[in-house]
């Protein structure tokens, strides 16, 4: 697949020592036949900056750059494997090579540079360098995301933006569109990735339009994708209640712990529920009472939602105004609902009193 990229196609000097001023010797370490190495590389992948290097200086014709990871190195000795390079086309197209090649220390300007990556990164590092010289991209899902992670991993920026585009080019389904919004945080981050994300997002928002059809396929939803479809004013519930109960549902799934559950409800996840709109029995009962939320928190949602429910518009505006940090504008914003709470005249401003 060749990309957007204006760039010369110089294919034809990769690999090849006569067009070349450098050797890399590629260490590779693990097994990458193992069964959850995609999970895994997407879990924990983070960006490695030119930082990252440690220069062995025992060595005399060799610099190891060695990029960490959060599981242990095979204890068998690593595979090597040869490349002819240039210094000077890898420089250009990302800041890692640049800094490799010209750190100024002695080192940098040695033949045989040796960089240390795990096995599961081989194509993607083979790719990435094909990219490189030639602007060409593999045209599958599966190693247009292995290539967007490596293309962070050493700041190819060029290469991450055309594997973005890529991706959005392919048919979107509800499971790569979790996987878009579920990708490490360096690229959920990077503006280059960010036209994916928005696209993926409204996929699942259009697809995902009534809660109480697609609710088991929402529970499968990563964070990001979570928020999207709840925070649709298009979403059609039969009651707010259905959203309450989504989200307590998810963060139950997703977080065993408590600590975390709380934690990730009220700083990502509350703020979706529209809680004016549910009703008071369920604002004090199902709301206040919830182990899950944290009571100071929960307590703060119920009286501002109450005193949405009794006052008049105008107070209603000083109300969103005040408790800005608590409840988010939209939430004064009703659903499509089939069911409408219907106990706004029980309200008893005694019982406002007590909180």
């Amino acid at each position: 697949m060749e990309s957007g990229s204006s760039a010369l196609d110089l294919s034809f000097g990769f690999d090849d020592p006569n067009f070349s001023d450098r050797t890399l010797l590629l260490e590779i370490i693990g097994d990458a036949n193992s069964d959850d190495d995609r999970p895994h590389r997407l879990r924990d992948a983070k960006r490695r900056r030119c930082d990252d290097l440690l220069i062995n200086a025992s060595t005399v014709d060799t610099i190891l750059c060695t990029l960490h990871h959060y599981y242990p190195f095979a204890a068998s000795p690593p595979r090597v494997k040869t490349i002819h390079v240039t210094s000077l086309i890898l420089a250009a197209r990302s800041p890692f090579f640049l800094k490799l090649f010209s750190n100024g220390m002695q080192e940098s300007e040695l033949k045989h540079v040796t960089l240390r990556i795990e096995a599961l990164e081989e194509v993607s590092f083979m790719d990435l360098l094909k990219y490189i010289y030639s602007n060409n991209l593999p045209a599958t899902l599966d190693s247009l995301l292995d290539l967007s992670l490596t293309a962070d991993k050493f700041e190819v920026v060029s290469c991450l933006r055309d594997c973005t585009r890529a991706l959005q080019n392919l048919p979107m389904t509800p499971e790569s569109a979790s996987i878009y919004l579920d990708l490490p945080q360096s690229l959920l981050m990077s503006p280059t990735v960010q036209p994916l994300l928005d696209a993926s997002k409204q996929f699942l928002v259009t697809n995902f339009w009534n809660l109480d059809t697609f609710q088991e396929e929402v529970l499968d939803l990563p964070l990001l994708g979570l928020q999207a479809v709840l925070s649709s004013d298009n979403l059609e519930v039969t009651s707010e209640i259905v959203v309450y109960d989504t989200v307590l549902a998810w963060v139950r799934k997703h977080y065993p712990n408590m600590e975390e559950r709380r934690e990730i409800l009220k700083t990502h996840l509350l703020h979706l529920v529209r809680f004016p709109f549910l009703t008071i029995t369920q604002l004090t009962k199902d709301v206040l009472t919830c182990n899950d939320i944290d009571p100071e928190h929960a307590s703060k949602i119920v009286i501002c939602a109450l005193s949405y429910k009794a006052e008049t518009d105008s107070s209603r505006k000083r109300c969103l105004a005040a408790e800005k940090g608590i409840i988010a504008s939209y939430q004064f914003m009703e659903r499509v609902q089939t069911k409408r709470p219907n106990d706004l005249l029980q309200w008893n401003p005694e019982y406002y009193e007590e909180y």
